[in-house]
């Protein structure tokens, strides 16, 4: 079981036949991205549909509305089925008002899609290969080869040097309808799917302009505000600083007999989401697999018991796992 730290690599570049296939990569995972609130982006309104699937607690057809001015100056509001939230950053004030002290996954990874910045992944060299296909695009392939399950490949459209799509071990990113903000690349349409190729979720943002009336981001008067309460968009939080949940008990899968009969073997990949009580929210599958393997899996992660992630001062908070399950005859 291992936290998992979602990176959000984006960038275009031309391919330079003389270059080494970091240094491509590098140049296009920096530069393509939408520069969304980033600390001189250009204050913005945007409103954004989405439609989440998948079997996890919280989906259907959702709404996202945000005012930025800048990393200090912003709100949010956002709703997905029963749940609604509003967000309000002002200075150093921080206000949270969510039918739900839950976060529910769809929600954040909205919130991180309309606003992809260009993380730069800590790779080698030897890690990367650079291939143009005859389909008129550039793919940038990154391999972990101590890791079984870790290669993601990167498409850029070669002409104009968009991001077309992600593909990594447990998710499938897909962009398109592209317009141009403050002379930056912004996909209007983003789909994600499952490796195994089921629909998770559909972003469609509606409207993206300058924001002209800064007061529209500012706190309704008298607003309360809570200090303590944590954003739905987390800051960057140092893996360092974290302590990973600890297993107070986890039974182990029952070999489905089918599967047994016939000496099948297999890997199921869940992630899922540990609030800061300890509690497993929204586990799900992500891989391809046997149907007796994937339901054996969640059946019996729906029965472990574990105590949240913590800051290194105590604090406890959520965190997204990936836990891997090997069905291996023995």
């Amino acid at each position: 079981m291992k936290i998992i730290a979602f990176l959000f690599l984006l960038g275009s570049v031309c391919l330079g036949q003389s270059s080494p296939p970091y240094s491509t990569a590098k140049a296009a995972l920096e530069s393509s991205a939408s520069h969304l609130r980033e600390e001189n982006s250009q204050p913005f309104h945007l409103n954004a549909e989405f439609d989440a699937s998948g079997k996890v607690e919280f989906t259907g057809h959702g709404s996202f509305e945000e005012f930025w001015v800048d990393a200090h100056h912003w709100k949010r509001t956002v709703s997905l089925g029963s749940y609604h939230a509003e967000e309000i950053q002002d200075g150093t004030r921080h206000s949270l008002t969510a039918n739900d002290k839950y976060e529910p996954k769809r929600v954040l990874t909205v919130i991180r899609e309309v606003g992809r910045q260009p993380l730069i992944d800590e790779s080698k060299e030897s890690q990367w290969q650079v291939t143009e296909t005859s389909a008129g695009t550039v793919q940038y392939r990154l391999s972990y080869p101590k890791q079984n399950t870790s290669t993601t490949v990167y498409t850029f459209e070669k002409s104009t040097n968009r991001l077309l799509k992600i593909e990594g071990p447990a998710f499938i990113t897909s962009f398109g309808s592209f317009i141009t903000f403050e002379d930056n690349p912004v996909p209007m349409a983003i789909q994600k799917s499952t490796a195994s190729g089921d629909q998770v979720l559909t972003i469609r943002i509606t409207q993206l302009e300058p924001l002209v009336n800064r007061s529209l981001a500012a706190p309704v008067p008298g607003a309360a505000w809570n200090e303590a309460v944590e954003s739905l968009l987390p800051p960057e939080i140092n893996t360092k600083d974290v302590l990973p949940p600890k297993i107070r008990k986890a039974p182990d899968p029952k070999y489905p007999e089918g599967e047994k009969r016939g000496r099948s073997e297999g890997l199921v990949l869940v992630d899922l989401a540990l609030d800061n009580r300890g509690v497993i929210r929204e586990p799900e599958v992500v891989n391809q697999a046997e149907p007796d393997f994937l339901q054996a899996a969640l059946d019996a992660i729906r029965k472990w018991k574990l105590e949240p992630a913590k800051l290194n001062t105590g604090l406890p908070i959520e965190a997204n796992i990936r836990i891997e399950m090997m069905f291996r005859i023995r």
